[in-house]
């Protein structure tokens, strides 16, 4: 079964051009260089985006 998340404008973008990509969730806050490491993957090569929810 296809998990239901929310995408973001560049999750969109790689969708329109079908690029395949793999979403990943963390719940500390880690940098991009953390992301790499624990993936086994070039920094230079891993992209993060960064997602805010505003709350009032």
């Amino acid at each position: 079964m296809k998990q239901n998340i929310n995408k973001t404008n560049a999750m969109r973008i790689l969708d329109q051009k079908h690029v395949e990509y793999k979403v990943y969730h963390y719940e500390d806050v880690i940098s991009g260089i953390d992301v790499a490491e624990k993936l086994g993957e070039n920094p230079n090569q891993v992209f993060k985006t960064l997602v805010t929810v505003r709350t009032q």
